[in-house]
């Protein structure tokens, strides 16, 4: 449009009209020329990267196959390898299977005979539930039979008198015919003992050399009631003989004495108390205090009551109640 503008400002010449033609279409021309130009350089450029390409796509394919090759033999060794490696795994697996069925049949056999054990543990359990009732039972009518016989025991030796404390010789050769003499002496209520001493004589512990005192001196009479009468005049008028006590106590077999010498320190208690006691037979503490009497069958209970009470300013005299069992103290066994 602009040249035509400019052509039709200026006066035309009839005489130029192929050099104007040419003029305006030179620079379609030379444009086209260089388009070409161009494409031919892009044309040229894209065969020389299609041949590059080409090239390329060759070596990376013959690079590729090399891989292949080079991979499949690698795996063709590890093959090898693994294939080596599992079979040991593989006879490993089956001898820990075989050894794992031995180690499960001993054990279902070592099952079954923890079975018979527990049923057999079972029957001895019961057996020993059974015998432990059996047992207590019979401790209890061992108990009673060993205080029945010591009641039988005791019964024999009722006629029996200890003379404790009596210097050792002081009877000489003849101690029933001494006993007979010095009865009546010690005791004035005592005045007739002839025939009345049956048998005497020392009685001397297994050790001597750690004895204290001179031995017992035991002797028995012929009836129980003078047995009794010596047992009540020596308490009422305690014996000094060369400025020594002798005591006179009853004769008790070895079960009942352990019984009664279970309450020795309740008695020292009750005597530091001043508290009035009698120790019955065969083995009970009777126990007067604040105006109620008490009595126990076991030390540990008459231990214990006594220290609980309180201590008076003047002590009463104790006593102990040495008299042999009758028909009520068998009827209580």
């Amino acid at each position: 449009a602009h040249m035509r503008t400019e052509r039709s400002s200026d006066t035309l010449d009839p005489a130029q009209p192929s050099i104007d033609i040419f003029n305006d279409f030179l620079p379609l021309y030379q444009l086209f020329t260089v388009t070409i130009e161009r494409a031919a350089g892009c044309a040229r450029g894209m065969a020389e990267s299609s041949k590059k390409f080409e090239t390329g796509l060759t070596v990376k394919t013959r690079g590729m196959s090399d891989m292949e090759a080079i991979a499949e033999a690698v795996l063709e060794k590890q093959r090898g390898y693994l294939e080596a490696r599992f079979g040991k795994l593989q006879q490993v697996a089956e001898d820990t299977e075989a050894k794992l069925g031995v180690i499960q049949a001993d054990l279902l056999s070592l099952n079954e005979s923890v079975g018979c054990v527990n049923v057999e543990l079972d029957k001895i359990r019961a057996n020993v539930e059974s015998n432990r009732g059996k047992l207590a039972n019979q401790e209890t009518v061992l108990e009673m039979m060993q205080r029945k016989l010591a009641d039988l025991e005791d019964r024999s030796r009722r006629c029996n008198v200890h003379v404790i404390g009596l210097p050792a010789g002081s009877e000489g050769n003849n101690a029933v015919q001494f006993l007979t003499k010095s009865l009546p002496k010690w005791f004035p209520t005592l005045s007739n003992m002839e025939g009345e001493i049956m048998r005497a004589h020392r009685v001397y512990s297994d050790d001597r050399k750690n004895s204290r005192g001179p031995p017992t001196l035991i002797f028995n009479t012929l009836r129980y009631t003078t047995r009794q009468l010596i047992l009540r005049a020596a308490k009422k008028s305690p014996l000094v003989v060369d400025g020594r006590p002798v005591r006179f106590s009853p004769d008790y077999s070895g079960h009942t004495v352990k019984r009664r010498q279970a309450f020795t320190q309740a008695m020292n208690m009750a005597r530091k108390k001043g508290v009035e006691f009698f120790l019955l037979y065969p083995a009970t503490l009777k126990v007067k205090a604040a105006g109620k009497t008490e009595i126990f069958q076991s030390a540990d209970d008459a231990e214990e009551f006594i220290s609980s009470l309180p201590t008076p300013r003047t002590p009463p005299a104790a006593e102990i109640d040495d008299s042999d069992p009758g028909p009520s103290s068998v009827a209580a066994e």
